[in-house]
């Protein structure tokens, strides 16, 4: 025998905020009987779960919620009309969901320019216009962009537009020979992936080695200081040196020194940033060379 429970449930009274600009989906997930029908109701003021209002309004389920905006609302799930074990004997529910959304929505801005795909958006969660760019770039990878903050973007005689976010600027972004964000510094910098040193050949276990020798191979680029820096085992942290790159001629290919070198552990990422008004920097190559044990001074 199969027994068909049957009824109505009412969920507790949400609290939903003062802050919500719009709902969004009512969702229900699971196996849902048939002739189920779910209703909503909400109010700007507290009201009990039994009360009698506000009204209660139908409402479809996995469609945009109807009802009016409010700090308070409660869903009802009613299958008193399921009459047979065909309607009512697989179903189940395993979720039911208010969505809804807080705030103006902040509007993107794309472009495409030399081969390039730009994205501005809020990334954080706190901001109310857009805070960065992405910028898919030729080599297939992504970098993000901040400083000025763009509302939108367009093409015009071949340039790249930028409209202010915060500001009635319209500036032309991503020029050659530009290394400035409207005459204020780029603070710019590139990570690289986790490394570990592997045996090579050395009779090294693969475990914790010593990080011996960063090098850098780069472009000439007068008055520019590099910040060349590793983080150990997956760490945020950085042990950085400084590493001028117009003092070695027209190519740069030396050794940075570190205050604090020879770090221990088994992974190492390295990072290279530049901070400097208007000045380029160009890196070729870098190589990491470590080895079991850290060396030791006289």
């Amino acid at each position: 025998m199969v027994a068909i429970g049957t009824g109505t449930f009412d969920s507790a009274v949400q609290y939903t905020g003062t802050a919500m600009s719009a709902w969004g989906q009512f969702s229900v997930s699971g196996t849902q009987p048939t002739k189920t029908q779910y209703y909503l109701r909400s109010s700007p003021t507290i009201f009990t779960a039994a009360a009698a209002s506000p009204p209660w309004n139908i409402q479809g389920a996995n469609s945009n919620i109807v009802v009016s905006t409010g700090a308070y609302a409660q869903f009802r799930v009613d299958t008193s009309s399921v009459s047979s074990s065909t309607e009512g004997a697989t179903g189940r529910f395993t979720r039911i969901a208010l969505d809804w959304r807080e705030g103006s929505p902040v509007l993107t801005a794309s472009a495409v320019h030399d081969h390039r795909y730009y994205l501005c958006a809020a990334l954080s969660s706190t901001t109310v216009v857009n805070d960065a760019c992405l910028i898919y770039q030729k080599n297939n990878k992504w970098t993000k962009l901040t400083g000025p903050k763009y509302a939108s973007l367009l093409l015009f005689d071949n340039d790249l537009l930028a409209g202010g976010a915060e500001s009635s600027y319209l500036w032309k972004i991503s020029q050659d020979g530009v290394y400035n964000d409207d005459g204020s510094a780029i603070s710019a910098y590139w990570v690289g992936k986790d490394f570990m040193f592997g045996p090579n050949g050395r009779d090294w276990a693969v475990g914790e080695k010593s990080l011996d020798e960063l090098w850098i191979d780069a472009n000439f680029s007068t008055q520019t200081i590099l910040t060349a820096g590793y983080a150990v085992n997956k760490s945020t942290t950085y042990t950085s040196g400084l590493l001028d790159l117009g003092a070695w001629g027209d190519m740069v290919n030396r050794m940075v020194q570190f205050s604090t070198p020879y770090g221990l552990g088994k992974y190492f990422r390295p990072k290279f940033s530049n901070a400097e008004n208007d000045r380029a920097t160009r890196i070729n190559a870098y190589s990491i060379f470590g080895q079991p044990k850290p060396k030791t001074q006289d």
